[in-house]
């Protein structure tokens, strides 16, 4: 994924960050209605259900080849790849999205309710649909720079505007009723191009929705945040 634009660099006040180490607001209109809770799956992110359901789900979209165009390369892990693409909408206009496929074939449905009920929070991106032969997930494209690539290139200052941005996309997903469990600066996406930057929360593979069980769902909630502390730990290293 290409870098955008960054803005200039500004004054960096160390006192305000530690601010950001506790829950911030989340918009009311980022919370998605409640639905039931998950049940104990393993973490396979093809083959497990993501968020289980007592209610019929929603039929995820299927969209067709002819619509979809599959680009560049623009990442890879264990599980699958994804690349950039173009979508051709129902009214004839054309948007940039981003195609995952697993390595081996399978369909991505477990990920794809995910995104759908997710439904944007935390900077998510939106799914756009599912494509068969061969399977596919068709989600937002969210433009930026990956927080490890800020973490390694970026000034100070911005490594705290993109921390900032963090822990308020990762308290509006945790607002939003649900927890990351794979969270990472890889696959954290910022977009400096506006301020204040804005995050976007990837890869949700192993996102679970939270029980209503507190010790259980504060123990779940502790893997996003202990992913926050580390990135902190490594801006405020860049101190020295």
């Amino acid at each position: 994924m290409e870098k955008i634009d960054t803005w200039g660099d500004t004054a960096c006040d160390d006192s305000t960050w530690d601010d950001w180490d506790v829950p911030v607001h989340c918009p009311v209109s980022q919370v998605p209605s409640f639905l039931p809770a998950q049940d104990d799956n393993a973490h396979n992110p093809d083959t497990s259900s993501a968020l289980s359901h007592t209610l019929e789900p929603e039929p995820l979209p299927l969209l067709s080849w002819d619509h979809l165009e599959c680009g560049d390369k623009i990442g890879s892990g264990q599980c699958g790849v994804t690349h950039l693409g173009m979508l051709t909408l129902d009214d004839g206009r054309t948007t940039e999205v981003v195609v995952k496929m697993l390595h081996g074939g399978s369909p991505l449905t477990a990920e794809a309710r995910t995104l759908q009920e997710v439904a944007g929070a935390g900077g998510a991106p939106l799914l756009h649909g599912v494509a068969t032969n061969p399977n596919a997930l068709v989600m937002q494209y969210c433009p930026g720079v990956t927080l490890q690539a800020m973490l390694e290139e970026y000034d100070l200052q911005q490594c705290y505007d993109a921390y900032k941005a963090t822990v308020e996309a990762v308290n509006c997903f945790h607002t939003a009723g649900f927890y990351h469990q794979d969270l990472h600066p890889g696959n954290i996406i910022i977009n400096t191009s506006v301020l204040p930057y804005t995050s976007h929360l990837l890869d949700l593979g192993y996102t679970r929705r939270f029980t209503g069980q507190l010790v259980r769902d504060d123990n779940a909630k502790s893997e996003d945040l202990f992913c926050l502390k580390q990135i902190k730990d490594q801006i405020d290293a860049k101190h020295y």
